[in-house]
């Protein structure tokens, strides 16, 4: 029998689920692209509007041979259960069948705590046999606590398939991540990656 979920999902924005269309005619970054590590647990992209960030990310995903998933995210998906909705269809679009278990409980009256939502998280991506990239372009636009709560306990101890990378506007937004997600040794191996790729980012001789 179809849930209120199942309604509401016949109602969401399809193309978020899409990395955005690229310009053949934009700029090659070759040297930004070799920033990325594919075997990370987690790649923050942080810089300024109009700075490129997604059109690298793009790039750098084209040039991959490995199932990725993209979400762009806007004001509305500031809500547990649509944010996980979103999340859980774009995993979906490359693996079929993505989180069932955690489909179900979204349509649930009641959530389950964050933690548990995590842990179905967590199982779901370690049900999946290979390496996989999530993208979160525009996370800036995410607020609520109980959404950085889920992330943190996903990120407390990363699903071995999964490389989340984190797409965010704000410049002082890395040093919430890294209170919110990062180990210690994390945050020192985030520092270098994103002191490189921002500065790489906002110099004048990309514009």
């Amino acid at each position: 029998m179809p849930t209120s979920l199942d309604s509401q999902v016949r109602y969401l924005v399809q193309t978020k689920l899409h990395p955005p269309h690229i310009s053949r005619e934009i700029v090659a970054r070759p040297r930004l692209l070799t920033l990325f590590d594919p075997e990370a647990e987690l790649t923050l992209v942080i810089a300024a509007a109009g700075y490129g960030k997604t059109t690298l990310l793009c790039d750098w995903l084209s040039a991959l041979h490995r199932p990725a998933a993209w979400l762009t995210l806007d004001g509305d998906d500031d809500n547990l259960v649509q944010f996980l909705t979103y999340l859980t269809l774009a995993m979906r679009r490359p693996f079929p069948g993505f989180g069932d278990a955690l489909f179900d409980q979204l349509a649930a009256p009641t959530l389950p705590p964050a933690p548990l939502l995590a842990a179905m998280l967590h199982r779901a991506f370690e049900s999946i046999d290979q390496p996989c990239i999530l993208v979160l372009d525009d996370y800036h636009l995410i607020r609520r606590p109980e959404i950085h709560a889920v992330l943190t306990e996903l990120l407390r101890n990363p699903p071995a398939p999964l490389h989340l990378v984190i797409a965010a506007r704000r410049q002082a937004f890395r040093a919430a991540l890294n209170r919110r997600f990062l180990t210690p040794k994390r945050i020192q191996d985030c520092q270098r990656y994103y002191n490189t790729l921002f500065n790489t980012l906002t110099a004048r001789d990309i514009e």
